[in-house]
């Protein structure tokens, strides 16, 4: 069996990550409205967040990964982001993804 977790599952979890905190909320809205992305939402984010993880994660297919824990560091490296207000960008989020899966094989 695969070790794998489904975009949705991805996306679920990086919401439940970031919406949290309902003091982090405030924060996070003003992050993305001062971004250069004026469409962005933090629906946006996690949407583009979980596509990336899950794109990185496809790569490691074959390795043994503890995928909550990945998507869990992975999430608070966002979140980190976002909370000094810097909406990461999709090579920051492969970087990120890349480091959270790692670190947890």
């Amino acid at each position: 069996m695969r070790n794998s977790l489904f975009y949705g599952e991805i996306a679920d979890k990086i919401t439940d990550y970031l919406c949290k905190n309902p003091d982090h909320m405030m924060q996070i809205d003003r992050s993305i409205s001062n971004s250069h992305d004026p469409g962005g939402t933090i629906w946006t984010v996690v949407s583009e967040a979980a596509y990336v993880f899950d794109n990185v994660e496809g790569l490691a297919e074959d390795e043994d990964i503890n995928l909550i824990n990945a998507v869990g560091e992975y999430s608070n490296e966002i979140l980190d982001h976002l909370l000094v207000g810097d909406v990461p960008k999709p090579i920051q989020m492969v970087e990120m993804a890349s480091r959270s899966i790692q670190t947890t094989m």
